[in-house]
């Protein structure tokens, strides 16, 4: 990880001293005008291919002077600036005039062009006496001017001998400055063209990496919607990919030359102003630990403040805005780097130093562009590419640690494979076992009945029919319990006759012992049930009483009907069911209390008893006895 930090930090040092180079007037010959006059004699442009016009050029304030028209009185503003600063006033118009001395001879077959940057907010430009080209409508009064940003590149005509004259007009009434911020470019129009292809191509490529990384983030949220980081990345990429389009060479005017300039500059602001409360968001959903959701909370709403600002208000209001959230910028960034810190020295979170590199991308970027736009730096607009460089940093750390989670994803399944088998062999030995409970269970009905079929009443064939029914009823209930699942014959059954019934064959299972039936019925309604698998639960209670009761003792069928429930409570005086056992029974796991018992009865009652969608209630205290409730709802 040390080895890839210092690889990254030498790759971009590189990259931002490649494009500082790139974008800084260095490579241009310099040759400050001086007093509104600039000599250009010794200018080769095979040598030196571009110059920026730039020193002190002839400025009236307030008036539109005509090419060639001479003032006793000259006033001078150094270009690049703004006009507020000489004229304290950030609305009227303006003349500019450069006279220049170029060199005698140009090379073979050249043309000389000049670009212009935009300016705020509108201006026609003159060469010799000649118009040459305008962006938007300079105007003496509000009423008549239209605004642009809008950069020009204008092969310049033949002009006849080394004097040029460079006369501009130009009027703001709208933005808060105003005024030709950035001097014009002279040089070989080739150079001038190379130039401006290779910056289009530039903010075409930032907009295309930032806008398809915000996409490809947005598709990644909608397939695991619980890591929010992803969304507030991804809306972070799409926000910021909105500059390259409307700033520098102004992309958006190249696909959509009608663009209102209202519009662009909203969008130029929004692109940052939206950018910082998605980017802080991000930043705290990743490392929650690390930075405060209250700070981020108050952060993004002062931040949502100001884009509401630019949304609803004018560009006379809003363009006031832009010094005080670069204030709140810098306030944030460096809360930020501070709570970064303090986390790489603690060890307290891992891919911090990630993100606090793509921080100082954006940060370094930020700054640069602060005092590019106050004449301090004469680069260029870098932002965007530091967004990129950021956007590219957390890519990776996203990707990385998808990559762990998605490692960490493999070697769990073959973890589930590998318990899923073992618990697939448990269950099939638990299978077996239930199996092997359930025949012996079997075999004791089996035999319970039989012995009832030899010391029955005398009515033998009655009662062999009887037993021999019951017999076909357990085996039901054997292939009921093994596939988990009851089939009921459901029938409406007038319940006190159908308890009354089951006299004989409770009294034939109490028949060795002195247990008195007792019977407390006071319901007489139908309730929908199935006779056979009540009477089998039933049964099983009547014999599991038997079993719990030593010499003599009483076993009670008690039903009452409260608030449009039937209970039916079966009751006794036996020796009682231990926790542990009740527990089992709750799980529906086989158990007994009895030495040679299987365990299978309650826990057959209980299911048959909820098939019925009734509730079985137990009750039981060693050496106290049971009670056993079932619960039916009953319909209107």
């Amino acid at each position: 990880m040390t080895f890839f930090f210092e690889r990254t930090r030498q790759f971009y040092i590189f990259l931002f001293l490649l494009i500082a180079t790139n974008c800084s007037s260095e490579s241009f010959f310099s040759e400050r005008a001086k007093s509104g006059y600039s000599d250009l004699s010794a200018w080769n442009p095979e040598i030196k291919e571009q110059i920026e016009l730039s020193g002190d050029w002839e400025f009236y304030w307030t008036e539109w002077l005509d090419p060639g028209q001479e003032k006793k009185e000259k006033s001078y503003l150094p270009m690049p600036s703004y006009w507020n600063g000489s004229t304290n006033e950030s609305y009227g118009y303006a003349t500019y005039r450069l006279n220049i001395q170029l060199p005698a001879t140009l090379p073979e077959n050249s043309k000389l062009a000049l670009k212009f940057s935009e300016a705020d907010t509108a201006y026609r430009v003159y060469v010799n006496g000649e118009f040459l080209v305008q962006s938007g409508n300079p105007s003496r009064s509000k009423a008549n001017s239209i605004p642009k940003w809008e950069k020009k590149t204008v092969i310049l005509p033949e002009i006849s001998g080394q004097n040029m004259e460079l006369l501009i007009h130009a009027s703001n009434f709208e933005h808060t400055i105003g005024g030709i911020w950035k001097p014009p470019t002279l040089g070989l129009a080739k150079s001038i063209q190379k130039s401006v292809w290779i910056r289009l191509s530039y903010d075409l490529f930032l907009f295309g990496a930032l806008f398809i990384t915000g996409i490809l983030h947005l598709l990644f949220y909608l397939i695991r919607r619980e890591e929010k980081s992803l969304l507030y990345f991804g809306l972070t990429a799409l926000v910021s990919s909105i500059r390259p389009l409307v700033s520098d060479e102004r992309i958006i005017l190249h696909l959509f030359p009608e663009t209102p300039w209202g519009v662009i500059v909203k969008l130029d602001y929004l692109s940052f102003y939206l950018a910082c409360p998605l980017f802080y968001r991000y930043m705290y959903l990743i490392f929650p630990e690390v930075i405060s959701e209250q700070l981020t909370n108050a952060a993004a709403l002062l931040c949502l403040c100001f884009a509401a600002i630019v949304i609803i208000f004018p560009v006379s209001v809003f363009s006031k805005t832009l010094a005080v959230f670069d204030l709140i910028y810098l306030v944030f960034s460096i809360y930020h780097y501070i709570a970064c810190g303090r986390a790489i020295i603690r060890k307290k979170a891992e891919g911090v130093k990630l993100l606090v590199i793509g921080m100082s991308f954006i940060f370094i970027f930020a700054i640069n562009d602060i005092l590019y736009y106050m004449h301090l730096l004469n680069t260029t607009n870098t932002i965007s590419f530091g967004m990129f460089v950021f956007v590219f940093i957390q890519a990776f750390y996203l990707a990385r640690e998808s990559s762990k989670t998605y490692r960490f994803s493999l070697r769990s399944k073959e973890k589930m494979r590998f318990l899923l088998k073992e618990s697939i062999k448990r269950k099939q030995k638990d299978k077996l076992a239930v199996i092997g409970h359930f025949t012996s269970e079997i075999v004791h009905d089996i035999q319970s009945r039989l012995v009832g079929l030899k010391f029955s009443n005398p009515n033998a064939d009655s009662s062999l029919k009887r037993e021999l029914e019951e017999i076909r009823n357990i085996t039901e209930n054997i292939l009921d319990f093994a596939k988990n699942q009851f089939h009921l014959k459901k029938s409406e059954i007038q319940i006190e006759p159908y308890l009354n019934s089951l006299r004989p064959d409770i009294l034939n299972l109490f028949q060795n012992k002195k247990i008195e039936l007792i019977y407390d019925l006071n319901y007489k309604e139908n309730l929908s049930i199935d006779p056979f698998k009540i009477k089998s639960a039933i049964l099983n209670l009547a014999r599991n009483s038997f079993d719990a009761i030593a010499h003599s003792g009483w076993f009670k069928i008690r039903s009452e009907k409260e608030n449009g429930l039937l209970y039916i409570i079966f009751s006794d005086n036996g020796e009682g069911i231990g926790k542990e056992i009740l527990d089992k029974i709750s799980l529906e796991k086989l158990s007994t209390t009895k030495q040679n018992g299987h365990g299978f009865g309650l826990s057959s009652v209980k299911r048959i008893v909820e098939a019925h969608n009734a509730q079985f209630l137990i009750d039981s205290r060693p050496q106290e006895g049971t009670r056993i409730t079932f619960i039916f709802t009953l319909s209107n």
